[in-house]
């Protein structure tokens, strides 16, 4: 239960980044709209009023506010708190006149440079440097007003940082409450898994003393009367049920394995080679060739009695469902830090199959995989969680002449050669 606590710790830690991300978007987006709001109406009002901030009262009695942005902050310190310059320009657009008195950190040159970049940029309002301009257009020529919102980007900026640093906090908080407290949620879960463990477990143990019976009957009969069709199929059907309550018995204590002994340094590649070598003979029979390319002196660290079987599931699976007079090819390489271990066999599959799907426990993809072939839908399982108990991934891929099942498993530090 450990990895479900460590996905729910993680799925609330993005959920509370992303809910902070997209406020902090917003806020971000909302103080730009208000003082992108509060700039133009300035600049109009500088306009509209001869070039210069009018007076609080004029602003109050004058009929034009109400068809300009009304500035939320003006009051009777805005004329002597704003800071802005103003560039003329005449009908041939050159220069005739620069108001750079309500300003101390603008001098004529600059002023004029940024008053030409405004007019070539096109636009009657827009941002250059820190300050927000706008173009008044008429019969003498062009007039470029600039609003210095060097303190409304600063405000914003010291807003941002402060609701940053808050998200950051609450969010490192509410990750660190739910991770205490998941073990809680998780609780339920983890006593349900453990009841159907304990079911499988104990089911396992009753099915095995009436299916051990009905076996032994079945070769008394056998015995007294000769073997026939019905005492055949009891057999086979009893053996085939030992092995499925088997498999389901290994399923369930894979986890109880983990916990209870520590991994040990294995020599994957030797363990792959002894596992795969009694398949040849069978391969052999089915007139089926078998290429094997291992790489030597490839180490992990894991469980060899759970590494044993996923290879032996794997190879079996192959052998069993190869086409006729096909091909096996099995491979180990090392790629960076991982083992690769490579088992395709030819198959005539169906169009459409959903290779993902082969790893469902009881799943049948086609004809070919019928109770016939002795199969239970479950020996993939086991070895796909096999894979993940190691850290490693198990997949499959469906190719036009046959299947693939790829096997990653991270390595040791060192090989085994080098040790």
């Amino acid at each position: 239960m450990k990895k479900l606590r460590y996905k729910l710790i993680c799925m609330v830690f993005f959920a509370a980044s992303g809910v902070f991300l997209a406020v902090i978007i917003i806020l971000y987006g909302a103080l730009t709209l208000y003082n992108t709001h509060q700039a133009d109406g300035m600049t109009q009002l500088i306009s509209l009023n001869g070039g210069m901030v009018p007076e609080f009262q004029e602003y109050k009695n004058e009929d034009y506010t109400d068809d300009i942005p009304h500035p939320l902050l003006f009051n009777e310190e805005s004329e002597f708190r704003t800071r802005y310059f103003i560039v003329y320009f005449d009908e041939q657009a050159q220069l005739s006149n620069m108001n750079t008195d309500h300003i101390a950190a603008v001098g004529e040159e600059t002023a004029l440079s940024l008053a030409e970049d405004a007019i070539a940029g096109g636009n009657e309002t827009g941002y250059l440097e820190q300050y927000r301009y706008r173009i008044t257009k008429s019969n003498n020529g062009n007039t470029v007003i600039f609003l210095d919102c060097t303190e409304s980007f600063s405000i914003r900026h010291v807003t941002m940082q402060i609701v940053i640093c808050i998200a950051i906090l609450i969010i490192f908080l509410v990750t660190l409450i739910f991770a205490f407290f998941s073990r809680y949620v998780v609780r339920p879960f983890e006593q349900n898994a453990k009841r159907q463990k304990q079911f499988i477990t104990d089911a396992s143990h009753e099915l095995k003393t009436p299916l051990a019976i009905i076996s032994a009957n079945a070769e008394v009969l056998q015995y007294k009367n000769g073997k026939n069709s019905w005492t055949e199929n009891i057999t086979t059907q009893t053996k085939r049920m030992s092995e499925l309550i088997g498999n389901l018995l290994t399923l369930s204590k894979m986890d109880e394995l983990a916990h209870e002994s520590a991994q040990t340094s294995l020599d994957f590649s030797t363990l792959v080679e002894e596992t795969v070598k009694p398949f040849q003979e069978v391969a052999a029979q089915k007139n089926v060739s078998m290429q094997i390319n291992i790489t030597p002196h490839i180490s992990v660290k894991g469980y060899e009695e759970q590494l044993r079987q996923m290879i032996s599931v794997l190879t079996e699976n192959a052998v069993k469902y190869v086409s006729h007079n096909g091909a096996i090819r099995i491979s180990l390489t090392r790629n960076g830090r991982h083992a690769t271990l490579t088992l395709f066999n030819t198959a005539h599959l169906e169009p459409g199959i959903d290779c993902n799907r082969l790893f469902d426990r009881f799943y049948r993809p086609d004809n070919a995989r019928s109770s016939e072939t002795g199969g239970h839908g479950i020996g993939l399982s086991i070895a796909k969680k096999a894979a993940s108990q190691h850290g490693g991934t198990l997949r499959a891929q469906c190719r036009e002449n046959g299947i693939c099942f790829i096997a990653t498993l991270p390595c040791r530090f060192k090989s085994a050669s080098s040790i």
